[in-house]
């Protein structure tokens, strides 16, 4: 039974970016995964906020869910208003997307500005994050600067630690400024 969400209220205002972001880079060694996809738990550092919904509403926009999607996001909103919390579900839901929009922007990064390694894998090296993404395995590994890693996927098994609403926000910022170099490259192009 798949949940539809329309439009997106007024109330709801996408997250602003408040750190200067980077573009993440794993060590050499390949991580070992230890739950599956069916397992996923993103641990958040912090309670979740009505900004934190937000940003939801904007991460599926950008994965191109549809409108009842997106509604059914502002309802909960709405709830979470006046209750506080989340449930379980909805809180799952949030996850998945989540995961699923940082992947999506991993690969884009990867593909446009990473550099390939001779065991195949693309790392990108970033002033906040690191990444390793081989594109054949399908093996993506993401850690902060200091060597913890949020999110690996391995061999069809994700284990996900501490992955929190900011890290999609550096992650969006990232993606934000590749399509502004994108862009200005491909003006650049079409102005020889």
């Amino acid at each position: 039974m798949k949940s539809h969400l329309p439009d997106r209220p007024k109330h709801l205002k996408p997250p602003q970016p408040q750190l200067t972001v980077a573009v993440p880079q794993i060590p050499q060694s390949q991580p070992q995964p230890q739950t599956s996809t069916t397992e996923l738990k993103a641990v958040p550092s912090q309670a979740i906020t009505i900004e934190d919904l937000g940003a939801w509403w904007q991460t599926v926009n950008h994965l191109g869910k549809p409108e009842p999607y997106k509604q059914r996001i502002a309802e909960i909103a709405s709830q979470f208003k006046a209750g506080g919390q989340l449930s379980p579900k909805a809180l799952a839901a949030m996850e998945q997307d989540t995961l699923t929009r940082i992947s999506q922007v991993s690969q884009k990064l990867a593909s446009n500005i990473g550099q390939l390694g001779n065991d195949g894998t693309v790392r990108v090296t970033g002033k906040i994050y690191d990444l390793a993404l081989n594109f054949e395995s399908k093996n993506l590994a993401i850690a902060h600067k200091n060597g913890e890693q949020f999110l690996v996927v391995k061999s069809g098994q994700v284990q996900v630690n501490k992955l929190t609403p900011e890290v999609l926000r550096d992650f969006e910022v990232a993606n934000s400024k590749l399509d502004e170099i994108l862009a200005k490259d491909r003006m650049q192009g079409i102005q020889r």
